[in-house]
């Protein structure tokens, strides 16, 4: 749960200017060549598959937390600074300790 929404959360909130010419903010990652903030111009098309992929993953799981909730949270640790999903996991547990942490 954690990973799938703070990977989704992560590109959309450091989607940055997707101005032709504009190119990545320094020593930011690169994915197909592309930069960061081209996700949010592919994230329509790939939502489903990922929002698919975490309801398999998860099934009856994905009805113990409250998504929208988690994506207002895990935004915010993003604004902060980049994280890894470690990272991630533990600041969203000290804010749901009795959450499944692999949900």
């Amino acid at each position: 749960m954690a990973a799938a929404a703070a990977v989704t959360a992560a590109a959309v909130a450091g989607a940055g200017d997707r101005s032709p010419g504009a190119g990545p903010k320094a020593g930011a990652p690169q994915a197909w060549g592309r930069p960061p903030g081209d996700y949010a111009a592919f994230q329509p098309v790939l939502q489903p598959a990922l929002s698919l992929g975490m309801h398999s993953i998860l099934r009856d799981r994905v009805k113990s937390f409250d998504r929208d909730a988690l994506l207002i949270e895990a935004r915010g640790l993003f604004a902060e600074r980049p994280r890894t999903f470690t990272e991630v996991r533990a600041a969203l547990l000290e804010l749901y300790p009795d959450a499944d942490e692999r949900a």
